[in-house]
C-alpha cells in the first residue's frame, strides 16, 4: 500500500466457500477491493464476472466492522443492500450516497449499501480513512 492510503485488499473465504468457487473462477485469487484516488472497486469473480462495482471514493459516507449474522455467501442483495463475502469473518460495512452502480452477474443494480468480508478489515477502513485525510 502506498503513504497515500490507496491499496488492493482481499476478500476473506472460508475454506468451503475457497473450494466451491475456484473452479467458478470467483475464488480468492479472482476476488479484489481497490482503494484508488478517486473510487474504491470490487470485483468478484475473473473480470468481475460474478459482481462488480465502482464506488467514487466521495459517494462513501462511512465504512465500520459489522459482525451481523451472515446467512449465505457469494454476492447478493435486495434494493441497494448488497453483501459480496467469501466467509463470515471481517465484515465490514460501506453506507454509500448517492447509490452507486454496479452488476451481479451482468445484471445492472444501485448500491447503497455494500458489506465485504475481508482479510484485513481494520487495515482497510484505515487506508480509507488515510486517503481521505
Amino acid at each position: 500500500m502506498s503513504s497515500v492510503g490507496v491499496g488492493t485488499f482481499s476478500l476473506s473465504f472460508n475454506c468451503f466457500m475457497a473450494v466451491l468457487t475456484t473452479p467458478l473462477l470467483a475464488g480468492p485469487r479472482q476476488c479484489s477491493v481497490h482503494i484508488g484516488e478517486q473510487t474504491l472497486t470490487v470485483r468478484m469473480g475473473l473480470g468481475g464476472w460474478a459482481f462488480k462495482a465502482e464506488v467514487p471514493r466521495a459517494s462513501i459516507l462511512e465504512a465500520a466492522p459489522t459482525a451481523g449474522p451472515v446467512w449465505a455467501w457469494g454476492a447478493h442483495g435486495w434494493r441497494g443492500r448488497w453483501l459480496v463475502n467469501g466467509s463470515s469473518q471481517g465484515l465490514v460495512r460501506v453506507r454509500i450516497d448517492p447509490r452507486s452502480h454496479g452488476r451481479c452477474l451482468g445484471f445492472p443494480l444501485r448500491i447503497r449499501e455494500l458489506t465485504l468480508s475481508l482479510d484485513d478489515p481494520a487495515g482497510f477502513i484505515a487506508a480509507l480513512q488515510l486517503a481521505d485525510g
